[in-house]
């Protein structure tokens, strides 16, 4: 759900990890599923986009039913990003504060997108397990 899309477009660090923590950290009355997909939502960078199956990749469920209606009920949007969700083949999908508003915010962010659809959707994809791969060879280096 969009509560304030101009205070967002305004932001000056709206993925900063400061406003990722303060984002996630009020979380009390939402579920223990629901938090650790609203925390993998903070780690989508501004101008990538991921899909319902990363991320049921990447909490190891097959359960993107579950993860839609999480997503859809997102009281926290767009400080807590589920508008950078689409499906697997780049197009939108649904938002619950209306597809014309989530094309709009990913669009600001530099996301291209055309007929509903992600242009170059494959740069733009975010992969969970890539960014733990990367971290592992930071760790190692």
């Amino acid at each position: 759900m969009l509560r304030d899309q101009d205070s967002y477009k305004t932001s000056p660090a709206a993925d900063s990890p400061a406003r990722i923590s303060k984002g996630t950290a009020g979380l009390a009355m939402s579920s223990a599923m629901s938090k650790r997909v609203y925390h993998l939502l903070c780690r989508i960078p501004s101008g990538s986009v991921t899909t319902y199956g990363e991320l049921g990749r990447a909490l190891k469920t097959r359960g993107f039913q579950a993860i839609g209606r999480i997503l859809n009920s997102n009281p926290h949007a767009p400080t807590v990003p589920c508008h950078r969700v689409v499906m697997k083949d780049g197009s939108l999908g649904g938002y619950a504060g209306g597809v014309e508003k989530k094309q709009a915010l990913l669009t600001q962010e530099g996301v291209e997108i055309d007929d509903n659809r992600v242009l170059e959707f494959t740069s733009c994809f975010y992969s969970f397990s890539q960014e733990d791969e990367r971290s592992s060879e930071a760790l190692q280096e």
